[in-house]
């Protein structure tokens, strides 16, 4: 009998310093938390030093002049202040197009893609101009850096404006799906997509008030933002 009061008040101790040790155990963490972020608020970790991957830049020449000494400097930002700006800044590598032997046959499979003839017509050295197979459409396409826009001549064909145009939702995923099969998406194409109802008046674009008032949905795909920077580049 004595044995087992004596498990029993062990057993009762064992539960209770475990209850008081995992309390002790979040308290300290949580104040450790809270400490960590106090300091780091007004004593904040240095930023990494910057690798500098693609060089330092080249000094500018300027031209060897004799500073004069009455110069008067104004100020004139939107609150009267100099801009906050970080001591470093991250650089991305822009890879600039390049023509190869490849260039037009690439060019002729987006065309194909993109329903247009492969057969095009060299308008200059590096622009081609592409008819489509159904409609009353071309496409110009520049085949090195792979810009293009299509033209539609509605006057030839005008019944395509005789139904109602796609939601925004669905006209972005059908835009999204037709660039697709030029290879026109890039990953980072996931931004805000932003939406306008327009209407032909007169031969004129203008915006419509409501879906049911408009001939076409134009969508403008964004990229996505880098380091909280917007892209202000749109992809139509």
């Amino acid at each position: 009998m004595s044995s087992l009061t004596q498990v029993s008040i062990l057993s009762r101790k064992i539960i209770r310093y475990s209850i008081y040790t995992a309390i002790f155990i979040v308290i300290v963490r949580y104040s450790y938390l809270i400490v960590t972020k106090i300091y780091r608020r007004y004593f904040p970790e240095p930023p990494p030093p910057p690798t500098v991957s693609f060089g330092k830049l080249p000094k500018i020449p300027f031209p060897q002049k004799e500073t004069p000494t009455n110069l008067v400097f104004t100020l004139e930002t939107v609150d009267g202040k100099l801009p906050k700006l970080p001591n470093q800044q991250a650089v991305y590598f822009m890879p600039k197009p390049i023509s190869t032997i490849k260039s037009l046959d690439t060019a002729k499979q987006k065309a194909t893609g993109l329903g247009f003839n492969p057969n095009g017509t060299e308008l200059v050295e590096t622009v081609y101009l592409f008819k489509h197979n159904s409609s009353p459409a071309s496409l110009n396409l520049n085949i090195v850096t792979g810009i293009f826009s299509i033209s539609y001549n509605l006057n030839s064909k005008p019944s395509v404006l005789e139904n109602v145009p796609p939601d925004p939702a669905r006209a972005s995923a059908l835009a999204k799906t037709y660039l697709s099969r030029a290879m026109s998406v890039p990953g980072d194409l996931t931004g805000q997509t932003v939406h306008q109802y327009i209407k032909i008046e007169d031969g004129n674009f203008n915006p419509a008030n409501s879906l049911s008032d408009a001939h076409i949905t134009k969508i403008n795909l964004y990229r996505k933002s880098y380091n909280e920077l917007p892209n202000v580049t749109s992809v139509l």
